[in-house]
């Protein structure tokens, strides 16, 4: 997924995209794995979500120009709005509270691809120059259930502005000097 951070240069882009895919699909295998079941994927919306995160940014800036958050939150609410992972998790490996919400797989897997984005990522938008994003996010299994169910949320998947805030926040709260970056 560190393909996916950087911008490929014009003519790379499915090359690109397919790296990414399978970087994704190998998480979701592993996901599945530890859940004792196989997942239903649909595996052209993955490259299309690879794809289309290359050729329309939602954030009124290009891909290279924006801050890895919003690189992030616009992956992770494409990933859940097109639904590529059709089967949801069995009861036996997800919280009471998880099953519940509707697209949670999609919600689950967007969510640690995004974290994994975000650990190493770089901030080269700042004055002091380069900085990396040395530790990973941590979060309680409370605010973990809770992020999720925002994330599966549609009304806020059509809105990566949020979720990009949230991933920031997640992001200093672990990386003491981040916000000097």
């Amino acid at each position: 997924m560190h393909v996916f951070l950087g911008a490929p240069e014009k003519g790379v882009e499915a090359a690109a995209a397919e790296l990414d895919a399978d970087f994704v699909y190998a998480l979701i295998d592993e996901y599945y794995k530890q859940a004792s079941t196989k997942p239903s994927i649909r595996h052209r919306r993955i490259l299309k979500i690879l794809l289309d995160i290359r050729e329309s940014f939602p954030f009124g800036c290009t891909l290279a120009e924006s801050s890895p958050f919003k690189k992030a939150a616009a992956f992770t609410c494409d990933f859940v709005l097109k639904e590529p992972i059709i089967t949801p998790f069995p009861a036996t490996s997800v919280t009471d509270e998880i099953i519940e919400i509707p697209n949670h797989q999609n919600a689950i897997i967007a969510l640690q691809l995004s974290c994994i984005m975000l650990h190493g990522a770089n901030m080269n938008h700042t004055e002091n120059g380069p900085c990396v994003i040395k530790n990973a996010i941590e979060m309680s299994t409370h605010f973990r259930t809770d992020l999720i169910d925002y994330i599966a949320d549609p009304h806020s998947a059509q809105n990566p502005r949020g979720l990009s805030l949230i991933y920031e926040s997640l992001v200093y709260q672990t990386n003491e000097l981040a916000y000097k970056c």
